[in-house]
Protein backbone atom coordinates (compact mmCIF):
# COMPACT_ATOMS: atom_id res chain seq x y z
CA UNK A 1 0.00 0.00 0.00
CA UNK A 2 1.53 3.15 -1.33
CA UNK A 3 1.55 6.33 1.02
CA UNK A 4 -1.49 8.17 -0.63
CA UNK A 5 -4.00 5.02 -0.15
CA UNK A 6 -2.55 4.86 3.38
CA UNK A 7 -4.98 5.78 6.20
CA UNK A 8 -4.80 6.55 9.77
CA UNK A 9 -5.64 4.17 12.77
CA UNK A 10 -5.98 5.25 16.06
CA UNK A 11 -5.83 3.28 19.41
CA UNK A 12 -9.51 2.80 19.49
CA UNK A 13 -9.64 1.36 16.40
CA UNK A 14 -6.80 -1.05 17.06
CA UNK A 15 -8.96 -1.92 20.20
CA UNK A 16 -12.18 -2.98 18.10
CA UNK A 17 -9.94 -4.70 15.44
CA UNK A 18 -8.33 -7.30 18.13
CA UNK A 19 -11.97 -7.06 19.70
CA UNK A 20 -13.01 -8.66 16.23
CA UNK A 21 -10.07 -11.14 16.20
CA UNK A 22 -11.44 -12.66 19.35
CA UNK A 23 -15.05 -12.49 18.21
CA UNK A 24 -14.49 -13.83 15.21
CA UNK A 25 -12.54 -16.76 17.15
CA UNK A 26 -15.59 -17.99 19.28
CA UNK A 27 -17.84 -17.61 16.44
CA UNK A 28 -15.71 -20.67 14.11
CA UNK A 29 -15.52 -22.77 17.30
CA UNK A 30 -18.77 -22.29 18.19
CA UNK A 31 -20.10 -22.67 14.93
CA UNK A 32 -18.18 -25.83 14.26
CA UNK A 33 -19.90 -27.25 17.44
CA UNK A 34 -23.47 -26.69 16.19
CA UNK A 35 -22.16 -28.28 12.96
CA UNK A 36 -20.33 -31.23 14.44
CA UNK A 37 -23.97 -31.95 16.93
CA UNK A 38 -26.20 -31.93 13.88
CA UNK A 39 -24.32 -33.97 11.90
CA UNK A 40 -23.60 -36.70 14.98
CA UNK A 41 -27.19 -36.52 14.94
CA UNK A 42 -28.39 -37.41 11.72
CA UNK A 43 -25.69 -40.43 11.96
CA UNK A 44 -26.93 -41.82 14.64
CA UNK A 45 -28.77 -44.97 15.22
CA UNK A 46 -32.61 -44.16 16.31
CA UNK A 47 -31.74 -45.92 19.87
CA UNK A 48 -28.61 -43.45 20.11
CA UNK A 49 -31.18 -40.45 19.47
CA UNK A 50 -33.60 -41.58 21.95
CA UNK A 51 -31.04 -42.08 24.52
CA UNK A 52 -29.15 -38.67 23.79
CA UNK A 53 -31.11 -36.70 22.15
CA UNK A 54 -32.59 -34.03 24.89
CA UNK A 55 -29.24 -33.78 26.51
CA UNK A 56 -27.79 -33.39 22.93
CA UNK A 57 -30.51 -30.91 21.33
CA UNK A 58 -29.70 -28.97 24.75
CA UNK A 59 -26.16 -28.76 23.62
CA UNK A 60 -27.04 -27.12 20.68
CA UNK A 61 -28.98 -24.59 21.49
CA UNK A 62 -26.74 -23.73 23.84
CA UNK A 63 -23.89 -23.07 21.49
CA UNK A 64 -26.89 -21.56 18.99
CA UNK A 65 -27.24 -18.99 22.13
CA UNK A 66 -23.89 -18.50 22.80
CA UNK A 67 -23.16 -17.84 18.46
CA UNK A 68 -26.13 -15.61 18.28
CA UNK A 69 -24.57 -13.15 21.32
CA UNK A 70 -21.10 -13.59 19.82
CA UNK A 71 -22.63 -12.35 16.11
CA UNK A 72 -24.53 -9.28 17.87
CA UNK A 73 -21.36 -8.10 19.61
CA UNK A 74 -19.99 -8.41 16.12
CA UNK A 75 -22.46 -6.61 14.10
CA UNK A 76 -21.98 -3.87 17.02
CA UNK A 77 -18.77 -3.29 16.12
CA UNK A 78 -19.10 -3.25 12.46
CA UNK A 79 -21.80 -1.00 12.72
CA UNK A 80 -19.80 1.36 14.20
CA UNK A 81 -16.86 0.16 12.53
CA UNK A 82 -18.08 0.69 8.79
CA UNK A 83 -14.79 0.65 6.89
CA UNK A 84 -12.58 -1.77 8.68
CA UNK A 85 -8.54 -2.24 8.62
CA UNK A 86 -7.42 -5.31 7.22
CA UNK A 87 -5.03 -7.47 9.47
CA UNK A 88 -1.74 -5.46 7.62
CA UNK A 89 -3.03 -2.05 8.17
CA UNK A 90 -3.65 -2.71 11.83
CA UNK A 91 -0.23 -4.52 12.12
CA UNK A 92 1.29 -1.43 10.12
CA UNK A 93 -0.07 0.55 13.43
CA UNK A 94 0.83 -1.72 15.85
CA UNK A 95 4.83 -1.46 14.69
CA UNK A 96 4.31 1.99 14.09
CA UNK A 97 2.81 2.89 17.62
CA UNK A 98 4.60 0.63 20.10
CA UNK A 99 7.72 -0.81 18.24
CA UNK A 100 9.67 2.01 18.40
CA UNK A 101 12.30 2.23 21.50
CA UNK A 102 10.49 4.25 24.61
CA UNK A 103 7.39 2.54 23.48
CA UNK A 104 7.51 -0.75 25.51
CA UNK A 105 5.44 0.45 28.54
CA UNK A 106 2.99 1.79 26.23
CA UNK A 107 2.69 -1.26 24.65
CA UNK A 108 2.46 -3.32 28.17
CA UNK A 109 -0.46 -0.68 29.22
CA UNK A 110 -2.42 -1.32 26.00
CA UNK A 111 -2.28 -5.24 26.57
CA UNK A 112 -3.33 -4.48 29.74
CA UNK A 113 -6.72 -2.60 28.11
CA UNK A 114 -6.58 -6.13 26.01
CA UNK A 115 -6.74 -8.25 28.86
CA UNK A 116 -9.33 -6.61 31.00
CA UNK A 117 -11.31 -5.12 28.00
CA UNK A 118 -15.13 -6.16 29.67
CA UNK A 119 -17.12 -3.53 26.84
CA UNK A 120 -17.79 -7.00 25.22
CA UNK A 121 -18.74 -10.41 26.33
CA UNK A 122 -16.14 -12.79 24.81
CA UNK A 123 -16.74 -16.29 24.29
CA UNK A 124 -14.17 -19.14 24.52
CA UNK A 125 -12.16 -16.05 25.95
CA UNK A 126 -8.81 -18.00 26.45
CA UNK A 127 -8.53 -19.08 22.65
CA UNK A 128 -9.45 -15.40 21.93
CA UNK A 129 -6.77 -14.26 23.68
CA UNK A 130 -4.23 -15.85 22.22
CA UNK A 131 -5.40 -14.83 18.47
CA UNK A 132 -5.17 -11.50 19.87
CA UNK A 133 -1.40 -12.59 21.49
CA UNK A 134 -0.43 -14.12 18.39
CA UNK A 135 -1.38 -10.81 16.19
CA UNK A 136 -0.30 -8.23 18.96
CA UNK A 137 3.23 -9.81 20.42
CA UNK A 138 3.77 -12.51 17.97
CA UNK A 139 3.35 -15.13 21.06
CA UNK A 140 0.24 -16.89 21.27
CA UNK A 141 0.56 -17.04 25.52
CA UNK A 142 2.17 -13.53 26.11
CA UNK A 143 -1.49 -11.92 26.71
CA UNK A 144 -2.57 -14.94 28.89
CA UNK A 145 0.80 -14.38 31.04
CA UNK A 146 0.57 -10.78 31.30
CA UNK A 147 -3.25 -11.58 32.96
CA UNK A 148 -1.92 -14.36 35.22
CA UNK A 149 0.81 -12.31 36.43
CA UNK A 150 -1.32 -9.24 37.52
CA UNK A 151 -4.26 -10.93 38.60
CA UNK A 152 -1.83 -12.69 40.66
CA UNK A 153 -0.07 -9.36 41.76
CA UNK A 154 -3.40 -8.10 42.84
CA UNK A 155 -4.51 -10.33 44.66
CA UNK A 156 -1.37 -10.43 47.09
CA UNK A 157 -1.49 -7.03 47.30
CA UNK A 158 -5.32 -6.45 48.48
CA UNK A 159 -6.40 -10.18 49.61
CA UNK A 160 -8.78 -10.18 47.04
CA UNK A 161 -9.54 -11.46 43.37
CA UNK A 162 -9.59 -8.60 40.46
CA UNK A 163 -13.51 -8.14 39.78
CA UNK A 164 -15.84 -5.99 36.94
CA UNK A 165 -14.77 -3.16 38.86
CA UNK A 166 -11.66 -3.36 39.36
CA UNK A 167 -11.14 -4.78 35.32
CA UNK A 168 -12.83 -1.17 34.84
CA UNK A 169 -10.40 0.87 37.16
CA UNK A 170 -7.27 -0.69 35.60
CA UNK A 171 -8.46 -0.12 31.91
CA UNK A 172 -8.74 3.19 33.08
CA UNK A 173 -5.03 2.97 34.24
CA UNK A 174 -3.85 1.95 31.02
CA UNK A 175 -5.73 4.48 29.13
CA UNK A 176 -4.33 7.57 30.99
CA UNK A 177 -1.18 5.63 31.18
CA UNK A 178 -1.34 5.47 26.97
CA UNK A 179 -2.42 9.43 27.23
CA UNK A 180 0.93 10.22 29.37
CA UNK A 181 3.19 8.28 26.95
CA UNK A 182 2.31 11.17 24.66
CA UNK A 183 2.47 13.49 27.22
CA UNK A 184 5.65 12.64 28.42
CA UNK A 185 7.66 11.20 25.55
CA UNK A 186 10.24 9.01 26.49
CA UNK A 187 13.23 9.80 24.72
CA UNK A 188 12.45 13.63 25.72
CA UNK A 189 15.75 15.75 27.80
CA UNK A 190 14.43 15.79 31.34
CA UNK A 191 14.84 19.81 30.93
CA UNK A 192 12.51 19.67 27.89
CA UNK A 193 10.12 17.22 30.30
CA UNK A 194 10.44 19.34 33.12
CA UNK A 195 9.39 22.53 31.37
CA UNK A 196 6.56 21.32 28.85
CA UNK A 197 4.94 18.87 31.10
CA UNK A 198 2.71 21.55 32.83
CA UNK A 199 1.49 23.52 29.58
CA UNK A 200 0.90 19.99 27.88
CA UNK A 201 -1.05 18.79 30.48
CA UNK A 202 -3.25 22.17 30.79
CA UNK A 203 -4.77 21.34 27.25
CA UNK A 204 -6.23 18.23 29.22
CA UNK A 205 -9.14 17.89 31.21
CA UNK A 206 -9.26 17.88 35.34
CA UNK A 207 -9.51 14.47 35.99
CA UNK A 208 -7.41 13.08 33.13
CA UNK A 209 -4.24 16.04 33.65
CA UNK A 210 -4.49 14.55 37.71
CA UNK A 211 -4.19 10.78 36.45
CA UNK A 212 -1.76 12.00 33.63
CA UNK A 213 0.56 13.80 36.41
CA UNK A 214 0.08 10.30 38.73
CA UNK A 215 0.64 8.16 35.58
CA UNK A 216 3.48 9.87 34.67
CA UNK A 217 5.02 10.34 37.59
CA UNK A 218 5.09 6.58 38.48
CA UNK A 219 5.06 4.02 35.25
CA UNK A 220 7.55 6.94 32.90
CA UNK A 221 9.63 8.14 35.90
CA UNK A 222 9.14 12.07 35.52
CA UNK A 223 7.89 12.78 39.19
CA UNK A 224 10.78 14.47 40.75
CA UNK A 225 11.27 16.38 37.29
CA UNK A 226 7.76 17.87 37.59
CA UNK A 227 7.39 21.28 39.23
CA UNK A 228 6.13 21.60 42.97
CA UNK A 229 3.17 22.56 41.98
CA UNK A 230 2.26 19.34 39.69
CA UNK A 231 4.23 16.99 42.22
CA UNK A 232 1.79 18.23 44.77
CA UNK A 233 -0.91 17.23 41.89
CA UNK A 234 0.05 13.97 41.61
CA UNK A 235 0.80 13.52 44.96
CA UNK A 236 -2.72 14.50 46.54
CA UNK A 237 -4.74 12.31 43.42
CA UNK A 238 -2.42 8.86 44.94
CA UNK A 239 -3.16 9.46 48.51
CA UNK A 240 -7.03 10.16 47.34
CA UNK A 241 -6.92 6.45 46.41
CA UNK A 242 -8.99 3.76 47.85
CA UNK A 243 -6.96 1.04 49.37
CA UNK A 244 -8.91 -1.39 46.40
CA UNK A 245 -7.22 1.87 43.36
CA UNK A 246 -3.94 1.71 45.38
CA UNK A 247 -3.79 -1.94 45.30
CA UNK A 248 -4.56 -1.63 41.20
CA UNK A 249 -1.49 0.84 41.24
CA UNK A 250 0.89 -1.02 42.80
CA UNK A 251 -0.35 -4.24 40.67
CA UNK A 252 0.36 -2.49 37.69
CA UNK A 253 4.12 -0.85 38.74
CA UNK A 254 5.20 -4.96 40.27
CA UNK A 255 3.85 -5.95 36.36
CA UNK A 256 5.56 -2.68 34.59
CA UNK A 257 9.03 -3.99 36.58
CA UNK A 258 8.79 -7.42 36.07
CA UNK A 259 8.33 -6.95 32.13
CA UNK A 260 10.79 -4.03 31.60
CA UNK A 261 13.28 -6.41 33.41
CA UNK A 262 13.98 -7.97 30.21
CA UNK A 263 13.29 -6.19 27.66
CA UNK A 264 14.69 -2.57 28.41
CA UNK A 265 18.77 -1.60 29.07
CA UNK A 266 20.53 -2.31 32.03
CA UNK A 267 20.74 1.81 32.53
CA UNK A 268 17.51 2.48 31.31
CA UNK A 269 15.96 -0.07 33.42
CA UNK A 270 17.65 0.50 36.86
CA UNK A 271 16.97 4.66 36.30
CA UNK A 272 13.13 3.61 35.64
CA UNK A 273 13.33 1.13 38.81
CA UNK A 274 14.71 4.17 40.92
CA UNK A 275 12.52 6.72 40.21
CA UNK A 276 9.62 4.40 40.45
CA UNK A 277 11.14 3.63 44.03
CA UNK A 278 12.25 6.74 44.69
CA UNK A 279 8.38 8.04 44.16
CA UNK A 280 6.59 4.90 45.87
CA UNK A 281 8.80 5.89 49.00
CA UNK A 282 7.88 9.23 49.23
CA UNK A 283 4.29 8.85 48.92
CA UNK A 284 4.53 6.08 51.39
CA UNK A 285 6.02 8.48 53.55
CA UNK A 286 2.69 10.88 53.45
CA UNK A 287 0.50 7.91 54.49
CA UNK A 288 2.81 7.39 57.16
CA UNK A 289 2.32 10.50 58.40
CA UNK A 290 -1.32 11.20 58.08
CA UNK A 291 -1.61 7.10 59.64
CA UNK A 292 0.90 8.26 62.63
CA UNK A 293 0.91 11.83 62.89
CA UNK A 294 -2.78 12.57 62.21
CA UNK A 295 -4.36 9.56 62.50
CA UNK A 296 -6.33 10.48 59.44
CA UNK A 297 -8.65 7.44 58.25
CA UNK A 298 -6.63 5.18 60.11
CA UNK A 299 -8.54 1.63 58.59
CA UNK A 300 -7.81 2.68 55.19
CA UNK A 301 -3.80 3.97 55.75
CA UNK A 302 -3.61 0.70 57.62
CA UNK A 303 -4.25 -1.37 54.92
CA UNK A 304 -2.68 0.78 52.65
CA UNK A 305 0.85 0.40 54.77
CA UNK A 306 0.07 -3.19 54.84
CA UNK A 307 0.45 -3.37 50.53
CA UNK A 308 3.55 -1.57 50.90
CA UNK A 309 4.87 -3.92 52.89
CA UNK A 310 3.42 -6.89 50.45
CA UNK A 311 4.90 -4.53 47.58
CA UNK A 312 8.03 -4.86 48.95
CA UNK A 313 8.30 -8.87 49.45
CA UNK A 314 6.77 -9.27 45.54
CA UNK A 315 9.30 -6.38 44.41
CA UNK A 316 12.56 -8.87 45.95
CA UNK A 317 11.01 -12.00 44.30
CA UNK A 318 10.40 -10.12 40.96
CA UNK A 319 13.77 -8.74 41.31
CA UNK A 320 15.82 -11.66 42.79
Amino acid sequence: MNEIEKRTMNDDELLNHIRLLRLNEAKKYLSSQIQKGEKEEEASTWKKVEIFFSRQNNKIHNYEDRLAKTEVAIAKIEGEYPNPFTDEEAIDYVEERFSKEGNEIAKLLFAVKIIMDNEVKFEREQDGLKVASTFFYGDPNKLLNLRKKLANYYRDLASAEIGPEEKTALIAIAAIGLTASFVVPAAAAPAIVASSLGAKIATLSVAMAAGCLLTASMVGGAYFLLDETNRIAAKREFLSFTPERQALTLAMELLVVDEMKSVLGGEDFKEKLDSILKTLAEFKGDIDYLLFVEKQNTSDNRDKLTQFHRFDKKMLQILY
